[in-house]
């Protein structure tokens, strides 16, 4: 009996879900705080001072982004409850409270306009396109512009590159982790949802593969858009807009 229970325990505490959350959480907290180590760095130099203002727009942008998000979640809250959460994102630790309350297994409040699973999905995914996506392509083409002198400013580019494809790579592939072995979706839409197979190992390997995959994706794509930049910077502007163009046009057919 007692080994039964125990083996009901067990299996009911999600070690995975857990460890992939608040490394995510942990992850994107360095992401913000590399991306701000470079922005003082690129500010410093002149030359790079360009690069400094861009990637400080972006990170703005996100913040902003999640401050609406959060006080759109929180306004039928009381007013100190609705600070309490605002200050979360501007000391940048928003994804991290966020990963807990999930873990947790908090359930949607009423007088919340999202559940907590889906108020963590919509905060990466503004972190994805309003900073890192974007973040990296900036600093690789930040990178490229170095001077031989500026070697302190190229190691600490490139970590802050590196911090920025590992984290998008980790977040893409935990938003299409959780999608495709939630039994809702894999039993609504079978021909789409079920490459993950069952077993532990083989779920830890696929994770990691398309964690790796998305991040090395996204190192070839930066490098690729930044020197279209430096050689044309118009075809790169005209390539953005085709690019969503498609996504928009893809994402209206799905929705009709």
């Amino acid at each position: 009996m007692i080994g039964r229970v125990a083996q009901r325990l067990l299996e009911s505490v999600s070690w995975g879900l857990k460890g992939r959350l608040y490394l995510g959480a942990g992850m994107s907290v360095l992401d913000l705080a590399s991306d701000v180590n470079m922005i003082r760095l690129y500010l410093m130099s002149a030359k790079q001072a360009k690069f400094g203002y861009a990637l400080l727009a972006m990170v703005a942008t996100n913040i902003g982004l999640q401050l609406l998000i959060t006080f759109l979640q929180n306004r039928k809250f009381p007013l100190v409850h609705q600070l309490r959460n605002l200050a979360y994102v501007l000391v940048g630790v928003k994804p991290v409270v966020d990963a807990a309350r999930v873990t947790r297994g908090d359930t949607e409040d009423a007088r919340a306009l999202l559940a907590p699973d889906v108020e963590l999905a919509v905060v990466k995914m503004m972190e994805l396109f309003a900073e890192a996506i974007p973040g990296c392509v900036l600093q690789v083409l930040g990178y490229m512009t170095l001077t031989s002198q500026a070697s302190r400013v190229k190691y600490s580019a490139l970590a802050s590159i590196a911090i920025s494809a590992g984290t998008t790579g980790f977040i893409s592939a935990t938003i299409s982790y959780d999608y495709d072995v939630n039994p809702a979706k894999r039993k609504l839409t079978p021909s789409f949802y079920g490459y993950i197979r069952d077993r532990s190992k083989y779920r830890a390997l696929t994770f990691l593969t398309l964690s790796l995959n998305a991040s090395l994706l996204l190192l070839i794509r930066s490098f690729s858009a930044a020197l279209l930049i430096q050689v044309d910077s118009t075809a790169f502007i005209w390539c953005v807009r085709l690019a969503s163009g498609v996504v928009f046009i893809c994402f209206l057919t799905r929705v009709l």
